[in-house]
C-alpha cells in the first residue's frame, strides 16, 4: 500500500462520497414514501440513483487500485483509465439531469425563455465537452487533445453550474419579496438554509473549487470531485422535500400593487348560535367557508 498526499485525498474523498451517499439514499426512500409522487419524478430519481450507485462503485474501484493495486502493477494503466472514464460518464450523467431540472425550476419561476435557453444550450455545451473528455480517456488517449477537452469540460461545468445558481437564486429572492414571512431569526436561517440548498448555490461553490484545484493540477480536487454527483442528487431531492414539508405555509400571501388583489378568507361563525338561527329562519342559513375571495381594486384616481 502506497500512503502519499495524493491517495490521502483519494481516500477522503471516497469517505465523504460514501457517506453523502448514505444520505442520499435516506431522503430518496423518504421521498419515493410520500404520498402521489409524480411517476416521471420518480422515473427520473431512480435514473439518477442508478448513476449516483454506479459512480460510488467506480470511486471504490479507483481508490483501490489507486491505493493498492497501481503501486505494485504499473502496467494497469488502462483498466484505471477505464474505471476513471466510468466515473466521469456517471458523475456528468448525474450533474446535466440536475442542471436541466434547475433550468426548468427556474422557468416555472421567471418564465424568461430566452434566459432558459441560454442556460440549456450552456448545459448542453457542458455536456458534450465533458462526455468527449470521458470518450477519449475510455479509448486510452487522456493526453494531448484530451487534456485540453477535459480542462474545457471543467470550465464549462463550473460556468453553467454558476449561471444557474445565480438566476435560480434571483428568481427565488424576487418571488420571497412579494411574500410574509415569520420574523423569526429561526425561521430566517431556515429560509437563508432552504434557498442555498435548493438554488443550487452550494453546489456552485463547490464546482468551483474543484475546478480551480483541477486547472492547478493539484490531487486535493478528487475530495470535491467524487461528492459532486452526490450533492447534484442532494440538491434536486432538497427542492423535492422541501415542497412537500410545509415550506409553503411559512409563506403568506400579501397584498402586492395591481388591479386585483387575490387574498385567503376564511369566514366561520359559532355553531350554536347558527343553529338557533337556523331553527328560527327554517333552516336556511348556513355555515360560510371560502378560501378565496377575489376583488377588484378601485381604479386609480377614483374616489
Amino acid at each position: 500500500m502506497a500512503v502519499n498526499v495524493d491517495n490521502a485525498f483519494l481516500l477522503v474523498g471516497s469517505w465523504i462520497n460514501c457517506m453523502l451517499f448514505m444520505l442520499e439514499i435516506v431522503l430518496m426512500i423518504q421521498y419515493l414514501q410520500g404520498p402521489s409522487r409524480p411517476r416521471l419524478h420518480k422515473v427520473s430519481m431512480g435514473a439518477i440513483f442508478t448513476f449516483d450507485a454506479l459512480c460510488t462503485i467506480a470511486i471504490c474501484c479507483e481508490v483501490y487500485m489507486s491505493v493498492l493495486e497501481l503501486p505494485c502493477q504499473a502496467d494497469d494503466s488502462r483498466t484505471a483509465f477505464q474505471v476513471s472514464a466510468t466515473v466521469l460518464f456517471a458523475t456528468f450523467g448525474t450533474i446535466s439531469m440536475e442542471q436541466l431540472f434547475l433550468c426548468y425550476l427556474y422557468f416555472t419561476l421567471a418564465k424568461q425563455r430566452v434566459i432558459t435557453a441560454l442556460l440549456v444550450l450552456s448545459v448542453v455545451v457542458h455536456f458534450a465537452f465533458s462526455y468527449a473528455a470521458a470518450g477519449l480517456m475510455l479509448v486510452d488517449k487522456p493526453f494531448l487533445t484530451g487534456l485540453w477537452i477535459y480542462r474545457t469540460a471543467a470550465i464549462t461545468y463550473a460556468v453553467t453550474d454558476i449561471l444557474i445558481a445565480s438566476s435560480l437564486l434571483y428568481a427565488l429572492v424576487k418571488l420571497q419579496k412579494t411574500s410574509t414571512v415569520r420574523v423569526s431569526m429561526f425561521s430566517l436561517l431556515r429560509r437563508l438554509m432552504l434557498l442555498i440548498a435548493a438554488s443550487g448555490v452550494l453546489v456552485a461553490v463547490t464546482t468551483l473549487i474543484d475546478v480551480v484545484l483541477r486547472l492547478q493540477s493539484e490531487s486535493g480536487h478528487a475530495v470535491f470531485f467524487f461528492a459532486q454527483g452526490r450533492m447534484y442528487t442532494l440538491t434536486i431531492l432538497a427542492n423535492f422535500l422541501a415542497s412537500n414539508t410545509g415550506l409553503a405555509s411559512a409563506v403568506l400571501p400579501s397584498v402586492a400593487p395591481g388591479p386585483s388583489v387575490i387574498t385567503g378568507v376564511i369566514f366561520s361563525e359559532c355553531t350554536t348560535s347558527t343553529d338557533e338561527r337556523n331553527r328560527e329562519n327554517g333552516g336556511t342559513e348556513r355555515n360560510i367557508d371560502m378560501e378565496t375571495l377575489s376583488s377588484k381594486a378601485p381604479p386609480s384616481g377614483s374616489d
